[in-house]
């Protein structure tokens, strides 16, 4: 394909259930359709799940309605045998992208394991020497988790089943549960509306907290086979976006 005179490589991107970058990764879809790049998005199941839980799954689908060039896969309307990965076999892709990835896809991608979505479109990448970029930033460097909403329990003050937070919730994401005494978030059903965060006396809600984590025993293992598999492993969305510029000859 061509865009502004310069041939491009398509692509195909692959979302996991990685909160991590995630929003900065969708951004970057974003800007490549803009300028013209075709691409297909193949959404995990449990990315499915997070996008909802981070309130992206619109600005994710609105992709499709806004730019003809983009087009999104879901593996929970696929069919056990992922038939729309055999594109990838069928040569329609110059690249493929894993961005954000999970700790748990990268483990499969490294023994060869092919039992999802994304794991087929990666394993038929690499048997037809396709290139592949991962974003790993939980893997490499974990820079923390980002909870879609987080409640400080030092701060919670016990307000048992008058807990105004509970009750102002709309759509049952909290939830007041006697044996914590205090509620329980179910992110899944959280539209980030902000009623709770408000109701609140005690200050003890929070949207999009930081988390601090270090690094699984096992992910320097996995970076180290990755690579010795040919697959590029980065780290950061500005990264990403430098060796997905290069590859697809867009500068």
């Amino acid at each position: 394909m061509k865009v502004g005179g310069t041939s491009v490589l398509r692509v195909a991107w692959c979302v996991t259930g990685a909160g991590c970058f995630l929003i900065e990764s969708i951004e970057l879809l974003e800007r490549l359709a803009d300028r013209g790049v075709e691409i297909t998005v193949y959404v995990s199941r449990a990315a499915e799940d997070v996008l909802n839980m981070y309130n992206l799954d619109h600005k994710l689908s609105s992709l499709q309605r806004r730019f003809p060039n983009v087009d999104i896969v879901h593996e929970s309307k696929e069919s056990p045998s992922f038939p729309t990965a055999v594109r990838v076999v069928m040569g329609e892709y110059g690249i493929v992208v894993v961005a954000p990835t999970t700790l748990n896809t990268l483990a499969k991608i490294t023994c060869g394991i092919c039992d999802s979505l994304v794991t087929v479109v990666v394993s038929y990448a690499l048997r037809l020497r396709v290139p592949v970029i991962v974003l790993a930033p939980d893997v490499v460097s974990p820079p923390g988790f980002e909870l879609p909403i987080h409640i400080d329990f030092s701060r919670c003050q016990s307000c048992n089943a008058r807990c105004a937070a509970a009750s102002s919730c709309p759509t049952g994401a909290l939830v007041y549960v006697p044996q914590l005494a205090a509620p329980r978030p179910y992110p899944s059903r959280c539209s980030l509306c902000g009623r709770c965060v408000e109701a609140c006396p005690n200050g003890a809600i929070a949207f999009r907290k930081k988390v601090s984590v270090h690094s699984h025993p096992l992910a320097a293992r996995l970076v180290e086979t990755a690579r010795s598999m040919g697959i590029l492993i980065v780290s950061s969305p500005d990264e990403l976006q430098r060796h997905v510029l290069s590859r697809i000859g867009l500068k």
